[in-house]
């Protein structure tokens, strides 16, 4: 679709490069092309010599454009005869179609170069037409203007549809992702929940959940609240987990405020003892973070809180 719209945008600027080819042609044509012979040869006057040329044939070309009434413009060439020192020549012009009504014309004549000429006097025409010449101009420009807009709105229709497409395929990529997303998270949870003792399967109450949060002004992510709901009776995670509870509360609840003195943001809690180091969790993202004092919070290889327990929970006696 990319390739489609930039080669829309190329035939758009080839479109007008045309037109305006067309008109400055137009113009050329219409007064440019004599005006231009005839101030060549002002410029160089003294290479020149007047001539009487007598007109002995006309050709004239009409260029019609589809559509276009009248023809665009006419090429007219005369074919004229003049002497030098007493020699003819007989040369092709373009620039006198406004003399092909008469008999004789004067020309100048390269001193250098007797067969070329230029025009020897102003091109009166190009004021006459130069009203008629403007107006078929402007007509052409005026086309040319609502062919561009057109070819802009179709250019513009085609990058909007490219955009929905893309926007599209992403919005479907990431409801993919979060589908396979949340069938890993359930299939991790279903392999957790096998290793819990069904004897001793408490669920901790929301409210508790809450209280927990009130009590150290955060919230928790998702995957940890699933875990306080059905791991926290759990024994066997006790040592994976800092689930195991006193008269002062659970003890993940404690040490996160211990270590609130010790550097630990605010925006984190505690889940796991690491070593010498403490394993963390954010409510903005479901990886599992290390906190130590002197580095303070780096990343680890634990994507969420299930991969962590998936991973050392055979390390322990979780067993039924």
């Amino acid at each position: 679709m990319q390739l489609r719209t930039d080669k829309l945008i190329f035939i758009e600027k080839l479109f007008l490069i045309i037109y305006l080819f067309m008109i400055i042609l137009k113009i050329y044509m219409c007064g440019g092309m004599q005006q231009i012979d005839y101030y060549t040869y002002k410029i160089d006057q003294d290479g020149y010599q007047i001539v009487e040329a007598t007109i002995i044939g006309i050709n004239e070309k009409s260029i019609t454009l589809r559509g276009y009434g009248i023809p665009y413009f006419t090429i007219t060439k005369l074919e004229v005869c003049y002497k030098i020192n007493g020699k003819s020549y007989i040369e092709g012009i373009y620039t006198y179609d406004d003399k092909k009504e008469c008999k004789e014309i004067k020309l100048a004549v390269k001193k250098s170069n007797v067969k070329k000429v230029k025009r020897c006097i102003p091109y009166v025409l190009m004021k006459d037409n130069f009203i008629k010449t403007l107006l078929q101009a402007m007509k052409i420009f005026g086309i040319a203007i609502s062919m561009f807009i057109l070819l802009n709105l179709f250019i513009l229709y085609q990058k909007k549809q490219e955009s929905e497409k893309t926007l599209k395929n992403v919005n479907e990529k990431l409801e993919r992702d979060k589908e396979r997303e949340v069938d890993e998270k359930i299939k991790k949870q279903e392999m957790i929940l096998s290793y819990c003792l069904n004897a001793n399967r408490i669920s901790l109450s929301r409210i508790r959940i809450d209280d927990a949060m009130k009590k150290l002004n955060i919230e928790f992510s998702n995957d940890f609240i699933w875990c306080l709901e059905n791991l926290a009776g759990q024994e066997c995670f006790f040592s994976i987990l800092l689930f195991s509870q006193s008269e002062e509360g659970y003890e993940f609840e404690q040490v996160t405020i211990q270590l609130r003195g010790k550097g630990l943001p605010y925006n984190y809690y505690v889940i796991a003892r690491y070593g010498e180091n403490y394993l963390c969790g954010n409510k903005e993202s479901s990886r599992i973070f290390c906190f130590s004092q002197s580095l303070g919070i780096t990343n680890t290889q634990y994507t969420t809180i299930y991969d962590y327990i998936l991973k050392n929970v055979n390390e322990y006696q979780c067993v039924k």
